[in-house]
């Protein structure tokens, strides 16, 4: 699915910024790429940004969005406070709705930020995938359990940034291994709850254990592979995924179709993608060679290149 990258504007410095020009997205492109996601046969795109809801001209975005009968899926960290609550009053959407520790909010926000989700899952029924961000591995994730067992969300996404990985390898895959465990506990409390969780394609197979593996596969959670998961910037340049985001280079009206997108991806970072290897163990990982992993993620890859 497409993600759209549609503003710079942020509400809060949270961990997962992207610098970038202050130019928004204009309508007229917006309408560009929905034609294009209609022309390959798709219905559905992720609108997304540093905070999306900080958009002048969000409003004519999903009329036009409802015009061309494309569903939106919007990802935000639910600031400016309540803006999220007027916009699913409004609008058909679904929400992507991120959410940081606890010591990443000022004062009372996070209690806010409850506050409005409960809203928006409560009162308007709108579908809701939550976003966990882990920007530091030493931090304690234990508040998710509170939070899986108050907030009514549908999903649970476990979104690990590439800046969490910060230190030796060693250490790195150490450290995944212990929040994994923690982790291993919240999905199978999710999974009680009839919450499903997904586990993004930073983590890898080898950072939880056999037991704990085989227990995911039961549960039906899916761990995303490191592959293309395209988006557009208000330039309309292309990237591979969120982390290569700064990698950006050609424009999507350059692409006839979904197919060509991604074979440029594909031949744009095929090499290092199966070449080279992030963490020791991958040599001999039987994820890997099954294609379960493809042996950490492209980012990570290509750092240790340069």
């Amino acid at each position: 699915m497409l993600e759209v990258f549609a503003t710079y504007k942020n509400s809060l410095l949270f961990p997962d910024q992207v610098e970038g020009a202050s130019a928004d997205m204009p309508l007229d492109r917006f309408s560009f790429i929905l034609d294009f996601l209609i022309s390959c046969g798709y219905d559905c795109c992720v609108l997304t940004g540093n905070e999306v809801l900080r958009h002048p001209e969000l409003n004519d975005f999903l009329l036009v969005a409802e015009r061309k009968k494309m569903s939106i899926i919007i990802e935000t960290s639910g600031f400016p406070n309540g803006k999220i609550n007027e916009i699913a009053s409004r609008h058909k959407i679904a929400i992507k709705w991120k959410i940081y520790h606890p010591t990443v909010y000022r004062q009372g926000q996070y209690e806010q930020l409850l506050g409005n989700l409960d809203i928006v899952t409560k009162r308007y029924k709108i579908f809701t995938e939550a976003v966990i961000v882990v920007h530091d591995l030493s931090l304690d994730y234990s508040f998710i359990a509170d939070f899986i067992r108050e907030q009514s969300v549908n999903n649970l996404y476990l979104d690990i940034l590439c800046k969490a990985f910060d230190r030796r390898k060693e250490e790195q895959l150490n450290r995944l291994q212990k929040i994994n465990s923690n982790f291993f506990v919240l999905i199978k409390q999710a999974f009680e709850e009839g919450i499903k969780t997904t586990i993004g394609c930073v983590n890898v197979p080898c950072g939880f254990s056999d037991s704990e593996f085989g227990a995911l596969i039961k549960m039906g959670t899916m761990m995303k592979k490191c592959l293309p998961y395209p988006g557009v910037l208000p330039d309309l340049k292309v990237y591979h995924c969120r982390a290569l985001i700064n990698e950006s280079e050609r424009n999507l009206a350059s692409f006839k179709n979904w197919e060509g997108l991604l074979e440029y991806f594909f031949k744009r970072y095929g090499e290092i993608q199966v070449k080279t290897l992030f963490f020791e163990q991958c040599e001999s990982c039987l994820s890997r060679r099954a294609e379960v992993c493809f042996g950490g993620c492209l980012l990570l890859k290509t750092k240790s290149k340069r």
